[in-house]
């Protein structure tokens, strides 16, 4: 393990903690050597500073959100508390999946459709979980097609044991 350089500075009167402008360049050097462990870097410092903005915000500390908002641009009430998508991607990804979101793919941001940071790609043992089409032949549209829709039926039992989804009740624990 490895720590990447983080410093103080002040800004307009204010003491800010911020990543060194070096990070760029550790991502770089990274992703040539072993673009996995870049990827891994990135991500931790993504779910980082979710937590740390997260902290900085007013929030219901009731909120519970559903593994599903993790998929929706809308999800986790318009991303108020898209933190919570960095932390369901940690949490999958100890399960074995790998994926990708729109933390790592900038293109798929769009304020438009919603706030919310989205999971864009998914794989489980390198067999990928997003199909073209969902359950009634439609066209899957990342970010806005309820995943429940798309989403192998073993994917979606996996994730609601993971995040307690009681089918028989067709609700949260």
């Amino acid at each position: 393990m490895f720590l990447l350089p983080k410093f103080s500075v002040r800004e307009n009167g204010k003491q800010v903690e911020t990543w060194h402008e070096s990070v760029g360049d550790v991502f770089s050097y990274l992703n040539k050597i072993e673009p996995e462990v870049g990827f891994f870097a990135k991500t931790q410092i993504s779910i980082n500073e979710a937590l740390e903005e997260a902290a900085r915000q007013p929030h219901d500390i009731h909120y519970q959100g559903r593994w599903e908002d993790a998929f929706l641009y809308q999800g986790y009430e318009n991303g108020k508390y898209k933190f919570l998508t960095g932390l369901f991607l940690q949490n999958i990804q100890e399960i074995g999946f790998t994926y990708s979101s729109s933390v790592h793919l900038p293109e798929f941001k769009n304020d438009k459709l919603g706030k919310n940071w989205i999971v864009v790609n998914l794989h489980y043992r390198n067999e990928p979980c997003v199909p073209d089409t969902d359950v009634a032949g439609n066209k899957v549209i990342v970010g806005v097609t309820e995943p429940r829709l798309y989403l192998p039926d073993i994917v979606c039992r996996v994730l609601d044991l993971e995040f307690g989804y009681d089918q028989e009740r067709n609700r949260y624990k």
